[in-house]
């Protein structure tokens, strides 16, 4: 009994750092920059996507704003014995994640999402940050 406690805990140390620990302000990108996450100052959040699937033949990227919310030391949200420590709200989405960072990753993986879908803020994603986004004009940055 007593080395399976300790293995666990060796398992939640190795997963990485809790979100308090890390500043999670500024941009994020997946490996293909199909998704970025900008986490910007007073909980505003902005988020594109890389999609064929909307209007504007122009633009690669398709924006959506709204604002994320984070607790370090307490669950914000949860689903049974699943908890999440940040909370996202955009386009319509509102997703329960929890958020890990390792190295020099950002671990989401979500815990709920309404609507369900699985596409959008809503999904799993390791992200990396960027010094800007390609294309897109985010506050704070220069497009390269």
């Amino acid at each position: 009994m007593r080395s399976a406690i300790f293995v666990v805990m060796g398992l939640a140390l190795s997963a990485g750092t809790a979100i308090g620990q890390t500043p999670v302000q500024g941009v994020w990108a997946d490996e293909d920059q199909q998704h970025v996450y900008a986490f910007l100052e007073n909980d505003q959040l902005s988020y594109w996507n890389k999609t064929k699937y909307h209007s504007d033949p122009e633009k690669s990227y398709v924006r959506s704003d709204g604002t994320w919310q984070a607790k370090a030391k307490e669950p914000m949200c949860w689903l049974g014995k699943r908890t999440g420590n940040v909370m996202l709200y955009a386009n319509g989405q509102k997703c329960c994640m929890e958020v890990q960072a390792s190295g020099d990753k950002l671990i989401l993986v979500s815990v709920w999402g309404e609507p369900q879908t699985d596409f959008g803020i809503c999904r799993d994603q390791v992200l990396s940050r960027i010094e800007s986004a390609p294309d897109l004009s985010l506050p704070g940055t220069a497009a390269k």
